[in-house]
């Protein structure tokens, strides 16, 4: 049966397999709206004859683009892309990037955009750009035979690059995919599964702590950033995420500045509260006088814990974080032994 630490889990991870659905449908609509793309990078390129070419009407629409084409004779129109490199918005080199020829087939002329000659090219079919039109057909001569020239030309270019690299990107976001919704599906059926719920089982028993902590989370004040501060517990409660730390597992916690510039000019500062626990972490932003308020109040509940930063302590608990567990503890038990050493005395002075 449910109680509020396996309902919180249960519906932050149902929520994310649904977001994550939801963009998985997304990007796979996004591929269905290119399933001419999708089937030319597949198949192609296709082998096509001048009858197939003539018969084309408008070439957008034109089912196979991705083509090679096999003509009788090619020649040179002149013409040619240059491509202009900048750096700072001054030029610093330009070349030749492709030359456009003219192949015969068919008793008409197909353009080609391409840098290598021959009489077979592979490509993808694209309307004629006007100002290749302009130049082609400048002269009186050449406007008076445009019509033997096909009103689309040839663009030798990578046609499945674009290809591959959304192929690419989308093996990366299945990735990501995979490692967020499988983990989802696993809390949805099994609460018991989660990094918290687990954390939380070794503290004692879940159904009594669930009400516990529910009742903490209602009743608590200090809210930081997604955090909640009680009594006893961190609490972090959000539409898609849910996590529980226990305070007295508290081994460091300091504040951290950091100053924003924009092109060296501050304009103002990030202040965080980074708090390492025995079984996990939290890092909360808020305004520099709610942590100072946050951190004394854990200070005074956690007074074993170390506190402030310290660049060799941060090295030491990246590498030798059990021998900072084990400091911790015992600092713990001397403070818990000086405690009943005063209560005796009280009792004894009483």
């Amino acid at each position: 049966m449910d109680n509020w630490v396996t309902e919180r889990v249960r519906t932050t991870a149902r929520r994310r397999l649904v977001l994550w659905s939801l963009v998985l449908a997304a990007v796979l609509a996004l591929f269905a709206l290119q399933g001419r793309y999708l089937y030319n990078f597949a198949f192609g390129p296709f082998p096509t004859s001048s009858e197939t070419l003539a018969g084309i009407g408008e070439v957008r629409t034109h089912a196979t683009p991705f083509v090679r084409v096999q003509g009788e004779q090619v020649m040179e129109t002149g013409i040619q892309e240059i491509t202009v490199r900048k750096r700072r918005g001054r030029e610093t080199s330009r070349g030749v990037s492709a030359n456009y020829y003219a192949l015969a087939t068919g008793g008409r002329f197909l353009i080609v955009k391409s840098n290598l000659g021959g009489t077979e090219f592979e490509g993808e079919l694209v309307p004629m750009p006007g100002r290749l039109s302009g130049e082609l057909f400048s002269s009186p001569e050449m406007a008076a035979n445009k019509q033997h020239f096909y009103p689309f030309i040839l663009d030798t270019s990578d046609y499945r690059s674009p290809g591959y690299a959304a192929l690419a990107a989308f093996a990366v976001f299945l990735f990501f995919f995979l490692r967020a919704a499988v983990p989802a599906v696993r809390q949805v059926r099994n609460p018991g599964l989660a990094p918290v719920t687990r954390r939380v089982a070794t503290w004692g028993d879940i159904s009594t702590l669930g009400p516990a902590l529910q009742k903490e989370f209602g009743a608590s004040r200090m809210k930081l950033s997604g955090w909640v501060l009680g009594e006893n517990f961190l609490v972090r409660s959000r539409w898609l995420s849910f996590d529980v730390l226990r305070l007295e597992d508290l081994l460091w916690a300091y504040k951290h500045v950091t100053r924003q510039r924009i092109y060296f000019v501050p304009v103002g500062s990030r202040v965080v509260a980074k708090l390492h626990f025995v079984d996990g972490q939290a890092s909360i932003q808020a305004k520099d006088k709610k942590l100072d308020e946050a951190l004394s109040i854990i200070h005074e509940r956690v007074p074993w814990a170390l506190y402030g930063y310290d660049e060799e302590l941060q090295k030491a608990l990246d590498k030798h974080r059990d021998e900072i567990v084990r400091g911790v503890a015992r600092r713990r038990q001397h403070w818990q032994a000086q405690m009943a050493d005063a209560e005796a005395a009280d009792t004894v002075a009483g």
